[in-house]
């Protein structure tokens, strides 16, 4: 989903993110995206096993700081942010992001 509408990026200057894994399930490309080219003739669905990722922001280091995720009443953590991940696994074993999305609330930081 995007809207077009140029705003302030939702992250702080020298920040790094973790996300954590919530979910995922293997997917097979339809023909049409195994075929796709990028703009210098590369695939731009490499052959692999794909798969769907739910991953939510565990926290950040922003500017050599860890700042963690909240937390409600109950203990229960609150998202800040969640993103939908299509994956790929490398010929190395490595899990590479193909395609990422995703919405992202507004952030309160520390500093």
């Amino acid at each position: 989903m995007n809207d077009k509408i140029k705003k302030q990026a939702d992250y702080a200057p020298n920040e790094k993110k973790v996300w954590r894994p919530e979910s995922a399930a293997q997917v097979f490309l339809p023909e049409e995206m195994e075929t796709q080219l990028t703009d210098d003739g590369q695939f731009k669905f490499p052959s692999g096993v794909y798969f769907i990722a739910i991953e939510e922001l565990q926290g950040a280091w922003v500017d050599g700081d860890w700042e963690e995720a909240g937390y409600d009443d109950d203990g229960k953590e609150i998202p800040r942010s969640r993103r939908y991940v299509l994956k790929r696994f490398t010929d190395t074993g490595f899990a590479e992001n193909a395609f990422s999305a995703g919405f992202a609330g507004p952030r309160q930081y520390k500093k």
